[in-house]
């Protein structure tokens, strides 16, 4: 009898935690599944962000390699860029040196002592620092030599801007047979192209300033320079006397009987 009690309570006892089991397993098999669901799907987006990530550092890498490229071109680019603006200064001075290159004319005075030089005016009015030369020229074959020149300045209360006409002693072969200081009478004018003589003149009487009228000591004396000479809006004015073709002309007569006189 006993026995068969001990069998029972046995089988009881088996089977409650049989049903515990059970209980147990459909409480939690549902969250292990889905903890397992999850799982699988923080595995696949981290899977997914690997990729990514190696693509992005492979897109990096690309990018680099361009950036350098990009550089290596830039530095390139400008090196062209300072050599193009080397040669675009050598251009602009070597066209100064042309603008500014003395026309030609004869480097004796004419037969009734007068010289005259025929002026480009437009590269004048398009740079206030040019400066127009003459050749130089002679009074004679064993004569004095000199040089005319042209430039403008800017009056700097009025700013009216004028052209500033000069004359200048240069160191000659025959200087030493000549008489010093130089003492002739000196006329300058801005022709008149119409014939109607209506010529801006000036006249210079050499006085005894070693610097502009003596003999000179190095290749040209300090330049004679009469300011205000004539004022470029008048200049440039339709119909003026003294443009043709936008050339003017600069005439220079020196007196050697120093009477004071000149032909225009």
């Amino acid at each position: 009898m006993k026995h068969l009690l001990d069998q029972t309570l046995k089988s009881n006892s088996q089977n409650l935690v049989s049903e515990q089991h059970q209980r147990i397993a459909a409480e939690y098999l549902p969250r292990i599944e889905l903890t397992r669901q999850e799982i699988d799907s923080i595995n696949n987006v981290y899977v997914e962000l690997n990729s990514k990530r190696q693509m992005t550092e492979a897109k990096t890498i690309e990018i680099r390699e361009q950036l350098k490229k990009f550089n290596e071109e830039s530095v390139n680019i400008l090196r062209r860029i300072e050599n193009l603006s080397e040669m675009l200064m050598n251009m602009k001075i070597l066209s100064d040196e042309i603008k500014s290159k003395p026309v030609t004319g004869p480097s004796l005075m004419d037969a009734d002592d007068t010289y005259t030089l025929k002026i480009n005016l437009l590269p004048l009015l398009d740079d206030e620092s040019l400066t127009i030369h003459s050749n130089p020229f002679q009074s004679s074959e064993s004569g004095y030599r000199m040089r005319m020149s042209m430039t403008t300045q800017t009056d700097q209360q009025s700013k009216q801007r004028f052209i500033l006409p000069s004359f200048v002693i240069l160191r000659g072969n025959y200087d030493s047979i000549l008489c010093w200081p130089f003492s002739f009478p000196i006329a300058l004018c801005l022709v008149d192209l119409t014939g109607a003589q209506k010529h801006v003149r000036h006249s210079i009487k050499p006085e005894s300033q070693a610097g502009i009228f003596g003999r000179p000591l190095d290749d040209a004396n300090t330049p004679y320079q009469i300011s205000h000479f004539y004022p470029i809006a008048k200049l440039v004015e339709n119909g003026s006397n003294y443009v043709c073709d936008d050339k003017i002309f600069l005439r220079i007569h020196i007196d050697y009987t120093e009477r004071g006189v000149h032909p225009f």
